[in-house]
């Protein structure tokens, strides 16, 4: 019985079920795309230099991790100038002991000592730019969350769960 919901812009729209879809359907698609390494999300950018004082941290150069669109998730970096680029996940699970970092994230700014660096990273896309196997998570997931805050059933809510769940897996 519920009414299909046109457009989520219109503000003056603050029937419940428009203001939770409003409120979930930005934080399950970024969560979604933080995931995985989405081929369809996957970008390659050149970090721009920031020229600021960065005295006292031990790097040379300061980096802004891109905003347009925005990171989600550094996937590779390279500190060479692009010829060869380093997994982040192998990196951090086997870069332990005394070898000599190669960079350091805080925040919106990476630092390294490289004069060039470039990243593959997971951008926030727009929906509309999901794959084919990736709509059907994203979808999915958004069901599952909704139907927490949303009058519905239990039961409902553990398919949802579940669906979400196997859609995810399909999409990986």
């Amino acid at each position: 019985g519920q009414e299909p919901i046109v457009s989520l812009d219109n503000e003056d729209d603050i029937s419940p079920v428009v203001v939770a879809v409003r409120t979930k359907v930005d934080l399950v698609r970024r969560k979604l795309l933080r995931m995985n390494d989405w081929n369809c999300a996957r970008t390659t950018a050149k970090l721009a230099q920031v020229k600021q004082d960065i005295n006292n941290t031990g790097w040379d150069y300061l980096y802004e991790i891109p905003s347009d669109p925005e990171c989600l998730r550094i996937v590779q970096i390279s500190v060479d100038d692009g010829k060869s680029y380093i997994d982040l996940d192998d990196y951090y699970n086997h870069n332990r002991g005394p070898r000599e970092a190669l960079f350091d994230i805080e925040g919106t700014r990476l630092m390294s000592n490289s004069p060039s660096v470039f990243i593959k990273y997971t951008a926030d896309i727009d929906p509309s730019l999901f794959d084919s196997t990736l709509a059907p998570a994203y979808v999915a997931m958004l069901a599952a969350e909704l139907s927490y805050c949303l009058p519905a059933s239990v039961s409902l809510g553990e398919y949802m769960v579940k669906l979400a769940r196997t859609e995810l897996k399909n999409a990986k």
